[in-house]
């Protein structure tokens, strides 16, 4: 956890929150190499939309919120910009940061195939 991810996007996987396997929940494939490399093309935009229409409906069961609402709660350590932090301390926001996690990375990996058309990025293993 807590991983950078470089090539065409660049990526850092949320630090005790997130597992590296969550870029496997959008396609692509894993490349053999020393590093863990993963690549995507135009035909792995289905599967990435609807991986990230289930985020989002997960995200609005469990949290009762959007991501939209989330992101405008976070800053960019993944804390609350609320007053009272005693909601960083929930299994509600466990949950959240999980899920936004997810959603956050998935819609990055749409945005770069939609402008790049073929994408590769790696990570150390």
């Amino acid at each position: 956890m807590g991983r950078y991810v470089t090539g065409d996007f660049e990526y850092k996987f949320m630090f005790g929150v997130q597992p590296s396997s969550d870029i496997e929940m959008f396609g692509g494939c894993e490349l053999d190499t020393n590093n863990i490399n993963w690549a995507w093309n135009e035909k792995d935009l289905p599967v990435i939309k609807e991986a990230l229409k289930e985020l989002n409906k997960k995200m609005k069961e469990k949290t009762n919120h959007t991501f939209s609402y989330w992101t405008k709660r976070l800053n960019g350590k993944g804390y609350t910009r609320a007053s009272n932090d005693d909601e960083t301390h929930t299994d509600k926001w466990d949950t959240m940061l999980l899920l936004y996690s997810r959603i956050e990375l998935g819609k990055i990996i749409y945005a770069a195939i939609q402008e790049q058309g073929d994408v590769y990025v790696e990570a150390e293993c």
